[in-house]
């Protein structure tokens, strides 16, 4: 997941592209627990602002923990507003 997004942070996160690979990092997580959109939400901020973090997201590409972080934001914007599409 983390590749796929790296190769594709050139992209806008409310792309479809990047959403598709956000839902299936979300659905991932659902395999260890049930996290709330706000759980989510607050997760992604995690990754961007916490330096271990954001040194391990950014080993796939510098930028990416920034860039899951945005793509997490988006998914759980449009899951709140009903318009969750993947």
């Amino acid at each position: 997941i983390y590749g796929a997004l790296a190769a594709i942070m050139d992209e806008d996160p409310a792309e479809p592209a990047v959403q598709k690979l956000i839902a299936r990092h979300y659905r991932h997580l659902r395999n260890f627990y049930e996290p709330t959109l706000e759980l989510y939400r607050g997760l992604g901020r995690m990754y961007a602002s916490d330096l271990r973090f954001r040194a391990h997201y950014d080993k796939y590409g510098k930028g990416l923990a920034v860039f899951l972080s945005k793509g997490i934001s988006v998914f759980c914007d449009w899951q709140a507003l009903g318009e969750g599409r993947f």
